[in-house]
């Protein structure tokens, strides 16, 4: 659970941006890994701190006092309480992108089935990423999980709220309509608005499955705001099914290849180890049953006979949103379209690459761990193992002290004096 808090209008005030703050600070309740904040000024570009730790370890950095030092246009911040990604600085919300900034609440469980998915530790910054490439709408058509987004578009100098069914969202306007507020919770906007003196609106709850997308005119000073709101169909992720009829069961598969069709071998897929995702249990003919997967490289339907393998078979089901791998010995065609069998016995979890940070928290694969830490330790120059990273003391890029030098006198010294 995070924790979404913001302000936006041509003319906020300092008492409104006062309450901004206050609303940060209450909603530590919701979030105390991390905050930060996004602020667009009035040529709709923006500035974004953030920190590991609470609002009020933000509050004491000079960088936040600079961003609400001056009067802008929209202010967006969020209270993290972690579920994917280490907790640090570079993990904070917002994620910035070339003309997207924005936070998120909740947890998405199908992160496979973003763009670009490798690349991104933390399920959140792999939205904003979409966003950017994509659009919205069809980021929405494979978003599998828990969210509220709260995003600066700059393509179209919108602010865009949305949530789905599973996370809350709450906002009211200033009691003139020129400024609007919102939070993850209603109390929030009311009791910071309140303490500060700003009469405000009814305050109303977003609803579910719906994009508010605000348009404030930022070269006319206290310009109204243009709302919209445009219902969407949020995505529905495969679910385990058991059919009674085989034949019509494998042609849920959407993107499978048709006999013929692009002249394509199916001969050509033989033999090769594939990674794929599971799309559920089904039942074949003679009530058979099997697990049904998408390789999504390539678009093709694969299928592994459980049978005999209860526990490769559990993991299946109960791990859907991790990628698995397996080699194809055969395949068949059901309703005009291909599918291949793969080897149980070669059938294998894709294991996750581990990270680990380096100097000023930046993740890095074992491979880049090493090219960067071959000289070993600025102070014996013995080179660390991968296992040892997290105890590293870094002073530069490619400089660290392990763990043992740290405990050296005349090393503590120095490293206290560069710091």
């Amino acid at each position: 659970m995070c924790g979404i808090t913001g302000m936006a209008g041509n003319n906020l005030t300092f008492q409104e941006r006062k309450a901004f703050k206050d609303m940060l600070a209450l909603d530590v309740l919701r979030g105390k890994d991390s905050t930060g904040v996004a602020v667009v000024n009035s040529r709709g570009n923006w500035d974004v701190v953030k920190r590991k730790g609470t609002a009020w370890d933000l509050f004491e950095t000079k960088a936040f006092d600079d961003v609400m030092r001056f009067q802008e246009y929209v202010y967006i911040g969020h209270n993290r309480a972690a579920t994917k990604g280490k907790v640090n600085n570079i993990n904070a919300h917002p994620f910035e992108f070339e003309d997207v900034v924005g936070v998120h609440n909740g947890t998405i469980r199908g992160q496979h089935r973003l763009i670009d998915n490798a690349q991104f530790e933390v399920d959140s910054e792999n939205i904003f990423h979409s966003i950017q490439q994509i659009g919205l709408r069809d980021t929405l058509d494979v978003l599998d999980g828990a969210y509220c987004l709260n995003y600066w578009d700059k393509r179209d100098e919108t602010l865009v709220l949305l949530r789905n069914e599973e996370r809350p969202m709450f906002f009211a306007f200033s009691e003139d309509k020129k400024n609007v507020f919102w939070a993850s919770e209603a109390w929030i906007i009311s009791a910071a608005l309140s303490r500060n003196g700003v009469k405000y609106t009814k305050i109303h709850e977003l609803t579910k499955n719906s994009i508010y997308r605000f348009h404030i005119d930022r070269r006319i000073k206290g310009a109204d705001i243009d709302l919209r709101v445009q219902a969407f169909t949020p995505f529905v992720a495969p679910r385990a099914a058991y059919n009674t009829t085989a034949p019509k069961s494998s042609g849920q598969s959407k993107n499978v290849f048709k006999p013929k069709e692009l002249g394509f071998n199916p001969n050509e897929m033989l033999q090769q180890d594939v990674e794929f995702t599971i799309d559920g249990v089904r039942h074949g003919l003679y009530g058979s049953e099997y697990i049904q997967g998408t390789v999504k490289s390539k678009g093709i339907e694969v299928r592994f006979n459980s049978f005999g393998y209860p526990e490769i078979r559990r993991a299946m089901i109960e791990e859907k949103d991790v990628s698995w791998t397996g080699y194809i010995r055969s395949y068949g065609q059901d309703n005009g379209s291909y599918y291949f069998n793969l080897d149980p016995r070669t059938v294998e979890l894709v294991e996750m690459e581990e990270i680990v940070l380096g100097f000023e928290d930046k993740p890095l694969n074992e491979e880049e761990f090493h090219k960067i830490t071959d000289k070993g330790c600025a102070w014996c120059s013995e080179p660390p193992s991968f296992e040892e990273a997290e105890e590293l003391e870094w002073i530069s890029h490619n400089s660290h002290v392990c763990k043992s030098c740290q405990e050296n006198d005349e090393v503590r010294g120095y490293l206290t004096q560069a710091s």
